[in-house]
């Protein structure tokens, strides 16, 4: 369904960056970051959010809309493998979310910081990220956004050789995915484990 209106998401968009009307735009982009993400519209998705976030009258966003544009441009940068832009977009995501008692916000920012930090080679602070990510998402009872959390923390356990921790993770993310019919996680957690 998005994928067929995706022009008309696009001119609401560009429309609401057109009045200045940031808060909407920043509010569309927190609305499609997972379209964007799944259907690969990385570029689409980083140039909105990084529009909203360098529009003059920006001051004027509140903090909320500002922490879920930075999460967004962030996420897509680092679809995009640019990780130099993704991580301070993602830190100060987090930052902000953290400020607001936003403990979903934390979480999802959390979450990106972890598959880069992990994609960086940095493991032990991917683990980090995504543990804290997996339990503040079960504190609210979301399942499906702790599911590749644990999967995160197992490719991180696996890369540093704790094999043991990284299948328990994984079947534990697996069973998780299962249980949400999320079947993209359960193709992913099938492949860590294998």
């Amino acid at each position: 369904r998005f994928e067929r209106e995706h022009i008309n998401l696009r001119a609401a968009i560009a429309w609401s960056l057109e009045q200045t009307n940031l808060q909407v735009a920043a509010r569309l982009g927190w609305a499609l970051w997972l379209f964007w993400w799944i259907h690969g519209h990385f570029a689409e998705g980083r140039q909105w959010m990084e529009e909203v976030l360098s529009a003059k009258g920006n001051a004027a966003i509140p903090a909320y809309d500002r922490a879920e544009a930075l999460f967004v441009a962030g996420t897509m940068a680092c679809g995009q493998g640019n990780n130099r832009t993704a991580e301070p977009l993602l830190e100060e995501s987090v930052t902000l979310f953290r400020e607001l008692g936003d403990g979903r916000g934390v979480a999802y920012a959390l979450g990106s910081a972890a598959v880069l930090a992990i994609t960086q080679e940095q493991y032990e602070r991917g683990i980090d990220y995504s543990e804290e990510a997996t339990d503040l998402f079960l504190e609210v009872g979301d399942k499906w956004g702790a599911a590749p959390m644990l999967g995160c923390s197992a490719v991180g356990w696996l890369n540093l050789g704790d094999y043991g921790r990284a299948k328990s993770l994984a079947e534990r993310g697996l069973a998780l995915c299962r249980e949400t019919g999320d079947k993209h996680g359960t193709s992913i957690a099938l492949c860590t484990l294998a």
